[in-house]
């Protein structure tokens, strides 16, 4: 206002504001207006004068700031999220693995048909394992395809017989293991 060729009174009567009014607006003195008034002064003013004035009020200026700390806020949000994620599909991928292994192996076992058993003799005495001799406290092991049968003879004590999925312990004296479909 100060630099242009107009004279205050002069630039006071084309906005249509008082004399004393322009001199608040010049002095910086706002507190008497609105922001509705101030607005719609800065924009007669600007086409008067042919230059852009912009006003900006404090509070926006602070809801800016408002906004980009929320914007922050947001970012990290974003990021513990992922974080999150990734490490969960981390923990899952690791427990497939895992399942997957369990899965070979026993689908192994299906495939061949032949289950390796592992015979201990936990008595005093030596036992027959299909005309093979088990002295006491050792162990021996064979394999048994389905519908084959061992006969164990002589057990004085307790036979364990071990297979990949059951434990089993016989304490007869004579007995015979079968594998069957189904059935152990």
């Amino acid at each position: 206002i100060e630099k242009s060729n107009y004279a205050p009174k002069q630039i006071a009567d084309n906005l249509k504001i008082p004399l004393s009014t322009l001199e608040n607006l010049m002095n910086g003195d706002f507190e008497y207006f609105s922001k509705v008034s101030l607005t719609d002064v800065a924009k007669r003013l600007s086409s008067m004068l042919g230059e852009e004035i912009n006003v900006i009020f404090e509070d926006e200026e602070l809801k800016e700031e408002g906004q980009l700390k929320k914007k922050d806020t947001t970012y990290n949000k974003l990021r513990i999220f992922q974080f999150l994620m990734v490490a969960f599909l981390i923990v899952n991928l690791i427990f497939l693995y895992f399942l997957i292994q369990d899965l070979r192996f026993y689908n192994n076992i299906l495939q061949r048909n032949i289950y390796t058993l592992n015979i201990i003799n936990r008595g005093t005495s030596e036992i027959y394992v299909n005309k093979t001799v088990v002295p006491p406290n050792q162990n021996i092991q064979i394999q048994l395809a389905f519908g084959e049968n061992l006969e164990i003879h002589g057990n004085q004590g307790e036979t364990v017989i071990e297979t990949p999925l059951v434990k089993y312990t016989v304490k007869l004296e004579d007995f015979e293991v079968s594998l069957s479909y189904g059935n152990d």
